[in-house]
């Protein structure tokens, strides 16, 4: 039978009718007999489902030969359908990093493994996270072996807060006593920050250098301190801040927009201040304080985001429950979004979807065109403290000791609630997970003293 189908068709002629069919119907025809194995590999059949199912992928970044836009395919999609379905040991591992004395206090991603990065799909590429804790010190872990690869007590007191600075090589701590350390990822060599105070460290992060002295490219390390001081440093010039500013409140968040707007807030006080950091060049007679929004009822800022794709809007959550979107060009609110009955903890965002979650153990979709409620979650029955938002899929942690998995529906406006990842041990003491971080092929949650990975397999 096989050799007469053999001689039906002309290899093109296979090649075309293969074209018509889907993924797993090619790999079956594969089976029939040699030709059909040899019609079924050929690149462009498998290059046409790789970019419909994912129109940003491309092998050029990959070595010539190593990869072919078939198993490129079957890799992808096995780690998307074990993040789909969430079976323990066929879909994931899951490692327990242990070796903080005490409770962790931040985790971050070191490598970029993205969607968007092709390398992540390979079997030796192992997503690198950071720890600090407590105890002083920092750890560096290999999450898919579940290993340490470094860990350094640098600090003399514990530190409070990490960010990266460069994927891979340089990263940045900060403690309660005012410290600040900036680290080679590759050397595990640590270089203290002059020009700091003794006020604790509440926020860190990285943005690009618009201020006007930089080049292209160049970054700046933003640090909010409990005081209201935010200190600005150029990495690569440690002796002291290049710029600095003071707010009338203590800092607890410190976000930046993707241009060159800044926002600022605190868990005490009822208000963001919005500043535009091309004010603080030394020839800019403006002041880089351009708003401040307040709350209507006086309620305290938990958390803080600006709009993707809006580069004058930002929302914020607050204690009562209330999230409240503004135009920080007039100062004006937009909407308030009333649905939660506690306090909203996490804010984050795909597209034009609105994703919170909050102390009333529910996760919910609102739609920043309409200003609509679309969805209300309640899988969790403790508080939420942490939400990963991204194209195919949202976690959300909780102090019920277990993180949430949901996956976008079709519409791609709603999420279908898919399964769980549960502490195990940590339920014996602790409070459950404080946070939550996701890359393409992992997730991490922190919780008490250790980190909890889980790895879908490649």
């Amino acid at each position: 039978m096989a050799d007469v189908e053999r001689n039906i068709f002309s290899f093109d002629e296979l090649v075309n009718i293969f074209g018509y069919l889907s993924p797993g119907e090619l790999s079956k025809c594969s089976q029939v007999c040699r030709d059909w194995y040899e019609a079924s590999q050929v690149g462009s059949l498998w290059k046409r489902h790789c970019l419909q199912r994912w129109n940003f992928c491309h092998l050029g970044k990959l070595k010539p030969g190593e990869r072919t836009w078939q198993k490129y395919y079957i890799a992808r999609n096995k780690i998307e359908t074990g993040a789909s379905t969430g079976r323990p040991s066929q879909d994931y591992a899951c490692k327990t990093l242990r070796g903080h004395k005490s409770q962790i206090t931040d985790v971050v991603f070191i490598t970029n493994n993205d969607i968007y990065n092709e390398e992540i799909i390979e079997k030796n590429v192992n997503p690198i996270v950071a720890s600090c804790s407590q105890d002083k010190s920092v750890c560096v872990w290999n999450v898919r072996e579940g290993g340490s690869l470094w860990k350094k007590q640098s600090h003399e007191s514990s530190v409070a807060c990490l960010t990266v600075v460069a994927n891979n090589t340089l990263m940045a701590s900060g403690d309660v006593e005012g410290s600040i350390k900036l680290w080679d990822i590759n050397t595990e060599q640590a270089t203290a920050l002059q020009g700091s105070h003794s006020a604790v460290v509440t926020s860190m992060v990285c943005g690009k250098d618009v201020i006007g002295q930089g080049k292209g490219g160049d970054q700046l390390l933003f640090v909010g301190f409990r005081d209201g001081s935010v200190k600005i440093w150029d990495p690569r010039q440690t002796s002291s801040p290049q710029y600095q500013l003071t707010c009338s409140f203590g800092l607890n968040c410190v976000k930046l927009q993707s241009d060159h707007l800044m926002a600022v807030a605190s868990k005490f006080e009822s208000t963001v201040k919005i500043f535009d950091i091309r004010h603080l060049a030394p020839d800019c007679w403006k002041s880089p304080e351009l708003q401040t929004l307040q709350h209507p009822c006086d309620s305290a800022v938990i958390c803080l985001s600006w709009v993707h794709g809006k580069q004058n809007q930002i929302i914020a959550g607050f204690k009562n429950g209330d999230v409240i979107l503004w135009n920080t060009d007039t100062g004006q609110q937009i909407h308030c979004f009333k649905g939660h009955t506690g306090e909203v903890s996490c804010i984050n965002m795909r597209g034009s979807t609105l994703v919170t979650a909050g102390h009333d153990k529910t996760v919910r979709l609102w739609d920043l065109i309409s200003l609509e409620s679309l969805q209300t979650h309640t899988d969790h029955v403790g508080p939420i403290t942490g939400l990963h938002v991204d194209s195919y899929r949202v976690m959300s942690s909780s102090r019920d000791y277990s993180i949430r998995t949901y996956c976008w529906s079709k519409n791609s406006s709603t999420l279908d609630s898919k399964y769980t990842f549960l502490g195990g041990s940590l339920q014996r003491a602790g409070n459950g997970f404080e946070k939550v971080l996701c890359d393409y092929s992992t997730c991490v949650g922190m919780a008490n003293d250790v980190l909890k990975a889980y790895s879908f397999q490649v």
